[in-house]
């Protein structure tokens, strides 16, 4: 049976290995873990989904993310395709 290890916490800004106990890294303060920013308050009591690096919105509730918020993540744009009428 293999056993199961938490991925280490790699700086999506600079790249640094924080260690298992760090929620921010130690070289350039960026958030470590993608939680959702959605804050507990008076209305709702918020939402501590943890999502993949590369998500700028909560996979679970549609809020956008830490990284998001912090520019570390952009949000998705569609790709258009522009028509050139070459003359």
């Amino acid at each position: 049976m293999a056993d199961k290890k938490e991925d280490p916490r790699v700086c999506v800004r600079c790249g640094h290995v924080g260690g298992e106990n760090d929620s921010h890294c130690i070289k350039c303060g960026a958030p470590l873990i993608n939680k959702c920013a959605d804050e507990p308050g008076l209305i709702s009591d918020g939402c501590t989904h943890v999502n993949r690096p590369d998500a700028a919105f909560c996979a679970k509730c549609g809020h956008p993310t830490v990284f998001h918020k912090e520019g570390l993540v952009p949000p998705f744009q569609p790709f258009h395709h522009s028509i050139m009428i070459q003359r």
